[in-house]
């Protein structure tokens, strides 16, 4: 991203964040080095892989919540970011961590991101995608 932006838009002084491992911990240390930095934003901008942006903005709202995300997701010319299967994965992995229950990543669960409503119809499709194809996805946790 920062180098997009010096490419693009001649920025040259964004901050940046290199040890998270994952997208939760990307949230928490990049408010830590922002506030750092003495800034106080109050909108953040968060471009993310468009499989996990809802997760990213779940994260967003219970560690960050004195600042309002603003969701892009990231596009690669319309193309996958990633191969056909990690994809699949990515997208079969998102309902159970963003399910607010014991095994999911809401405050009922693993605590990490705030609450979210994943509407029947999704779940409905992640169900019927399960039975079909019973390899797809990935394990929450």
């Amino acid at each position: 991203m920062a180098a997009y932006l010096r490419r693009a838009h001649g920025l040259t002084d964004a901050l940046l964040e290199r040890r998270s491992r994952n997208c939760g911990e990307n949230v928490v240390l990049a408010r830590d080095v922002v506030l750092a930095a003495g800034l106080s934003p109050r909108a953040v901008a968060l471009v993310q892989d468009p499989s996990m942006q809802r997760r990213m903005d779940a994260v967003f709202r219970l560690v960050w919540p004195e600042a309002t995300a603003v969701n892009r997701p990231g596009a690669r010319h319309g193309r996958f970011h990633w191969p056909r299967e990690r994809w699949v994965a990515l997208v079969m992995g998102e309902v159970p961590r963003l399910r607010d229950d014991a095994e999911g990543y809401g405050p009922n669960g693993a605590g990490f991101q705030a609450h979210v409503d994943v509407p029947p119809e999704v779940e409905a499709a992640y169900d019927a995608l399960r039975v079909a194809h019973p390899h797809w996805g990935r394990p929450a946790g």
